[in-house]
């Protein structure tokens, strides 16, 4: 099977667009094959990402929510993929970076660390 029908193939099962024998065989393949299923969830990160930042297509998008959304395991990793993406394009001063790392490495940890641990832009 060349790249693109494999992606293909990865893409209409994502979107639950496969009859039941081929899903159900397409499973089964990735339950034995550590490389497939990396290659599946690959391309589901990339969905994920495309839906997230409204890359993708109406069509693509209406099938993702009506068959990937339906999942409550896949809906929370919307979620997730969701806050990551606000955290991520939400800008960042050096002051408050810098007392949110504080913040982190005092709680619940060795002071000594704490304290060797230095920010130039403190």
């Amino acid at each position: 099977m060349t790249t693109d029908n494999r992606e293909n193939l990865i893409h209409r099962y994502l979107l639950g667009e496969l009859p039941e024998p081929e899903q159900t065989a397409f499973e089964e393949e990735l339950l034995g094959d550590r490389e497939k299923f990396e290659e599946v969830w690959a391309t589901e990160s990339t969905l994920v990402d495309s839906y997230v930042r409204g890359k993708m297509s109406r069509s693509d998008s209406d099938r993702f929510k009506k068959s990937y959304l339906a999942s409550p395991r896949r809906r929370e990793r919307v979620a997730i993929a969701e806050l990551f993406l606000q955290e991520i394009d939400r800008p960042v001063t050096p002051a408050v970076s810098c007392g949110a790392a504080s913040l982190l490495l005092c709680a619940g940890s060795n002071s000594s660390l704490a304290r060797r641990w230095q920010c130039s832009f403190c």
